[in-house]
């Protein structure tokens, strides 16, 4: 509780990505996961930035779910972050229904052409967007 303390609500001028981390943390304090709306033991993929997408990896793993990580970076791809291996985004093609939800892990606001590039990859996968799931937790 002494963490959240001096937490203050941004500004409706802050970045959608400030505002997003406010309520994820509000959640965080209030008990409730990020990923309540995908039912524990799902099968998704986390795209995108390494800070954000190494706190949804500790995320999804306290909510049970079965995670795999993206990124587009060749110097990330091959590795592990948090002991999960790290796929080029190409690597969904060959997942048919095995990855079912794709999170992004963006912090700017991009999430328009990510969606189509992901469609276009495996068209199977539910697409959401870290800051989605925080508005709408």
């Amino acid at each position: 509780e002494e963490l959240f303390s001096g937490l203050t609500e941004p500004a409706s001028t802050q970045s959608n990505s400030i505002r997003a981390l406010y309520r994820w943390a509000m959640l965080y304090r209030c008990g409730k996961s990020l990923f309540s709306p995908i039912p524990s033991g799902a099968n998704i993929a986390i795209l995108g930035s390494a800070f954000i997408a190494a706190l949804l990896v500790n995320e999804a793993k306290a909510h049970g779910l079965k995670i795999a990580c993206m990124d587009s970076k060749p110097s990330r791809q091959n590795k592990k972050m948090l002991g999960i291996p790290i796929h080029a985004p190409e690597w969904l093609k060959s997942q048919g229904s095995n990855i079912e939800y794709v999170i992004l892990s963006s912090e700017r606001d991009q999430e328009d052409y990510l969606h189509q590039f992901i469609h276009g990859l495996n068209p199977n996968v539910k697409i959401l967007s870290w800051k989605d799931l925080a508005a709408n937790g």
